[in-house]
């Protein structure tokens, strides 16, 4: 093997880092939906800001991603201030 002889590759390991990779990708689609939510913006828009914030502060973004989802960083720190919506009328008052 090339590069890394020590590395197992049996069919355990495959599936471990195949495991490893869907979960990650889950904890990345999770927090993007609810950045999206909370900040009112797209899907796309909430994957950039996800990806900036991490590389500003020197972190991996499923690390980012996990601590979204698991409220301990804020939609604000990842989004910035997050404009509340427009109220919508609801009809006029007599």
């Amino acid at each position: 093997m090339l590069g890394r002889p020590d590395r197992r590759t049996g069919p355990e390991d495959v599936l471990a880092r195949l495991q490893a990779t869907i979960s990650n990708k889950v904890a990345i689609e999770q927090a993007k939906g609810f950045l999206a939510e909370s900040g009112h913006i797209s899907i796309e828009e909430a994957g950039t800001a996800l990806r900036v914030y991490a590389r500003q502060h020197g972190v991996r973004m499923t690390d980012a991603a996990r601590a979204v989802v698991h409220r301990a960083l804020r939609a604000e720190d990842v989004l910035g201030p997050v404009p509340m919506p427009e109220a919508k009328p609801t009809g006029e008052l007599l």
